[in-house]
């Protein structure tokens, strides 16, 4: 299954703020390597390699550009400081329930989508 959020992006020297999904604001470090770079935040880390487009992240400027996680696109990045982030996932589906990137959830089919919940509190909507 893939899934694609949308939300913003803001280049600072040396990091960048991401919001995407139901996430908040969240300030990352950057550090390039010889792979590509890490985004650093806490415990997280983000290894992203640099696949087409401008390759901004050590910019302060929004650009447009995509960077990889695990060789397939992962980061859209756009010019309006708009960003997709793009991740595939195995999933186990049974008559309720759907269990993907360590979480199960509850799904139900309305309007010819799937809307997914955690304890009563709608989660996402997956669109066919």
């Amino acid at each position: 299954m893939t899934i694609i959020e949308t939300g913003t992006y803001k280049l600072n020297k040396g990091t960048i703020t991401l919001s995407y999904g139901t996430n908040e604001d969240v300030e990352y470090s950057i550090n390039e390597t010889d792979a590509g770079f890490n985004l650093i935040h806490d415990t997280t880390l983000i290894p992203l390699v640099y696949m087409e487009g401008t390759d901004g992240l050590t910019e302060t400027e929004a650009f447009d550009g995509v960077y990889g996680i695990d060789n397939g696109p992962g980061f859209l990045f756009k010019k309006n400081g708009t960003l997709n982030v793009i991740t595939t996932h195995e999933c186990e589906i049974k008559k309720d329930t759907v269990s993907f990137g360590g979480a199960t959830y509850n799904w139900e089919a309305k309007d010819g989508k799937i809307e997914l919940s955690s304890n009563g509190t709608k989660v996402m909507t997956l669109v066919p």
